[in-house]
């Protein structure tokens, strides 16, 4: 092809582009807003699809946070229980919780309560600005949310700060001495060895099975006061504490300086350190959460919470579930075997008392505590839970009471219980010091049948007729019988130091209560040779003196008891480590009647219990079922019945004989004729043919010298065979005895009628309020009269006829009969 001919088709194909690239750049230009709309289509698509992502994710997240959010409410519900996990307000902080709380709020985070573990735990170690609002929260939450009887809260609070004094009475009073500190402390050094021992001798159970009490130990301003000593045993208690019930609040004060060889952060390492401040709390392992504390409690709070722990008490543990199945009552007592009781509960398990003569040796009891925390109630349980264990051929008891209270009293009614031989209602000491004499008269006889039998416990014996019954004394405030400074003081003492000391071989086993034995002179030298006997000591609440005096030095456990009713058992001369905590049984009144008449029934008893109730006059009609010892020329009329365990009446001797009548002196009327009238029935009763002449210098002064003188006339004409004649003198230091006009004196009447009247059977027996009124009627030596009965007089008196020992302090309805032939004169009640 030619040059031309190809530039003609250049430019035919140049026109042909520039007519075509109008309607592409067209084209293009459409296809570019296609896709830009696609683009912005699928940008649009994208959009909606993300937003509904997001819309879907965002509801998941909420129903997760709303379901975390019922977990977490659930299981602080579960971990702290009640207000232990509520904030400071509602009405559910008026009562107390149910179950104690494993775990306590110390604030939130959002909405989400923070709960921290507490109780189970050996303690926290609070620091910063907040700190104690948190120990004092933590304590009202732990207060509040426990059931009674369930935490026992002790404070130091060394710079008497007094800031659990918002509790009231609720709890015990703040320890502020560091002598007080190292007390308390070495006491939760004993509970966790004790707590250990039962730990591992159940085989390892938790700690809530055994149903004892928390300890929380509140240490404020720590390390004040705290030095090296108490520093090592809050250590060692800190070390053992988690999983035994004993839990620390120690609030941290950085400004005290800690004394030489006390290192806080060393017992911080033992305990969970909680950072409080005022807006945020840091919990060691919790470090993460954003803990917001709550608002501090109102006062209001506070005595809500203190009245309900106040006025809280524990549950009854009743007497009914002490007792055997009644298949078992009275059940043998087998060779080798001792007494024991239960006298209430510990935690789920009954609270055995044990009495023995040997493996171990358990023969004695000590019982104490304040008044008003149950030892009336103990005592009953313990005695009627041993009468329906025990048959009366296996066991005799003797119950005094020197207080002035009628527990004993109903045991002795219509359905008495059978195995009381002595009831002492209001006794006194000389009633006191007559049953030690005849208990130790028991052990003496027991002796020589124990040489015979060739035995040498009661213990080795087989039951059988040759085996006495154990024999129970009980003596509720027996320090009365030791207070004065006095022979029957004297006595007494030795007497009791034999039985502790010697009795348990023979079966006598004693029972000693009381309030406190402080300030009891007589005890300061006997303390250890009466008590280093008794091993069994149970003691209600009590002061912290009074508790280390009934237990053990620096055994204080009974100060920490809350409740009534509550007690320290030990069987180990108070040793800290024995310690056992229990709660008594409740016996009411109508069940143990209700037990007593069915052990009465059981037992077909006829033989009363003797019942002695100072000041009150012996029952003259109640003796007349005695027999009155008498003969052809001997009677023995009765004046009263004696102090001593027996009640046969207390008689003299009346023969034909010089010497034969009763001279009564001192005040009482009362009693004077409360004399008279039990001469004359004993007398009619043995020898009612004898005649009674009434002489009455009270109401018949004047006619006396007559009646004397016509007396005498009889008294000579008599040969001695016929019946006798009775002459009962009342108010004798009334009658006139001057001179008459016949120039007779009726003193010489009275003197003829004494002093010979006997060989012919003619006695006097008279009554003058003074002796030396009688010693003017009767001559110095008062016609020789042998028997003596003193009612209220001048001891000087007495001791000129009784002997210069005798101590006579003589009071409305007593007296004092010395006969002139038994060694001692004879204390007795005279009749009403």
């Amino acid at each position: 092809m030619s040059l031309a001919h190809r530039e003609a088709a250049i430019r035919g194909l140049v026109a042909a582009f520039r007519a075509y690239a109008p309607v592409a750049r067209k084209v293009a230009a459409e296809a570019q807003l296609g896709a830009e709309r696609d683009r912005q289509q699928a940008v649009r698509e994208a959009e909606r699809t993300a937003e509904a992502e997001r819309h879907r994710i965002q509801a998941a997240v909420r129903r997760a946070m709303d379901g975390a959010r019922e977990t977490a409410a659930a299981t602080t519900a579960e971990l702290a229980p009640g207000v232990a996990g509520l904030p400071f307000s509602g009405a559910e902080w008026g009562s107390l919780g149910t179950a104690a709380p494993t775990h306590v709020r110390v604030g939130v985070c959002g909405e989400v309560p923070v709960v921290v573990p507490l109780l189970p735990t050996a303690g926290w170690y609070a620091v910063g600005d907040g700190a104690a609002g948190l120990v004092l929260g933590a304590v009202l939450r732990a207060v509040a949310a426990t059931p009674a009887g369930r935490v026992q809260v002790d404070a130091y609070d060394p710079r008497l700060t007094g800031a659990l004094g918002v509790f009231g009475e609720a709890l015990p009073r703040s320890l502020s001495g560091v002598a007080e500190l190292a007390e308390r402390v070495g006491d939760l050094v004993h509970t966790l060895h004790t707590r250990a021992q039962r730990i591992a001798q159940s085989g390892g159970c938790a700690f809530e099975d055994l149903a004892e009490p928390y300890r929380l130990m509140v240490v404020l301003d720590y390390p004040a006061g705290v030095d090296e000593g108490v520093q090592r045993d809050l250590l060692r208690v800190a070390e053992s504490a988690a999983g035994r019930g004993v839990c620390f609040l120690v609030q941290h004060n950085a400004a005290i300086q800690p004394e030489r060889g006390v290192e806080p952060e060393r017992l911080a390492a033992l305990l969970r350190r909680v950072e409080a401040g005022r807006e945020r709390i840091t919990v060691a392992g919790l470090e993460n959460v954003a803990c917001r504390p709550d608002p501090p409690p109102g006062p209001e709070l506070f005595a809500a919470v203190a009245g309900a722990a106040a006025g809280a008490q524990l549950p009854r543990v009743p007497f009914a579930g002490t007792l055997p199945p009644r298949r078992d009552w009275w059940a043998r007592v087998e060779k080798g075997d001792g007494l024991r009781i239960a006298v209430g509960a510990e935690g789920r398990e009954p609270a055995w008392v044990r009495l023995s003569s040997s493996n171990p040796p358990l023969p004695n009891i000590l019982i104490g505590g304040s008044a008003g925390q149950g030892k009336s109630n103990l005592l009953l349980v313990l005695i009627h839970g041993l009468a329906a264990r025990y048959s009366p051929a296996d066991l005799e008891m003797y119950l005094l009471d020197f207080k002035q209270g009628l527990e004993f009293e109903r045991l002795g009614g219509e359905r008495w219980l059978p195995h009381a031989r002595v009831l002492g209602v209001f006794s006194d000491r000389e009633f006191g010091l007559a049953v030690l004499r005849h208990v130790h008269e028991q052990m003496e006889l027991r002796s020589e049948t124990f040489k015979r039998l060739r035995v040498t416990d009661i213990a080795g014996m087989d039951p059988g007729p040759d085996r006495p019954p154990r024999l129970l004394l009980v003596l509720d405030e027996f320090q009365v019988m030791l207070a004065e400074d006095d022979p029957i003081a004297d006595e007494a003492t030795a007497l009791l130091e034999k039985l502790v000391r010697l009795g348990r071989a023979y079966g006598v086993h004693v029972v000693l209560a009381t309030q406190t034995i402080e300030g009891i002179q007589r005890l300061a030298t006997k303390r250890e040779a009466i008590f280093g006997q008794v091993p069994n000591r149970i003691v209600l609440k009590t002061t912290a003196a009074d508790s280390q005096s009934l237990l053990s030095s620096h055994n204080t456990a009974a100060v920490g008891l809350r409740f009534r009713g509550q007690a320290v058992l030990n069987d180990d001369y108070g040793s800290p480590e024995a310690n056992r905590v229990a709660l008594i049984a409740h016996a009411r009144e109508e069940e143990l009647a209700a037990l007593r008449a069915e052990l009465w029934h059981h037992a077909r008893a006829e033989r009363r219990p003797r019942v002695f109730k100072q000041d009150e006059p012996a029952d003259l009609t109640a003796m007349l079922h005695h027999p009155v010892e008498s003969g052809p020329d001997l009677v023995r009329p009765w004046v009263g019945v004696p102090v001593a365990v027996t009640e046969r009446p207390a008689a003299f001797d009346v023969r034909q004989e010089p010497g034969a009548g009763l001279l009564i002196l001192g005040d009482d009327a009362a009693a004077a004729r409360g004399v008279l009238a039990g001469l004359s029935a004993s007398i009619g009763k043995a020898r009612p043919a004898d005649r009674f002449v009434w002489l009455d210098g009270l109401e018949e002064a004047r006619a006396i010298p007559g009646q004397l003188a016509e007396l005498r006339e009889e008294m000579r004409e008599r040969d001695g065979g016929e019946p006798w004649v009775h002459v009962l003198g009342f108010g004798m230091h009334r009658a006139r005895m001057r001179m008459g006009d016949d120039f007779t004196s009726p003193a010489d009447t009275l003197k003829e009628i004494v002093k010979d009247g006997p060989d012919v059977g003619v006695f006097f027996y008279g009554w003058w309020n003074r002796m030396n009124v009688c010693t003017e009627h009767l001559g110095f030596d008062r016609c020789h009269v042998n028997s003596y009965l003193f009612l209220r007089h001048p001891v000087e008196a007495v001791q000129q006829v009784c002997g210069p020992l005798v101590a006579w302090s003589a009071r409305p309805g007593r007296g004092l009969l010395h006969d002139g032939l038994s060694g001692e004169p004879l204390p007795v009640v005279i009749f009403g």
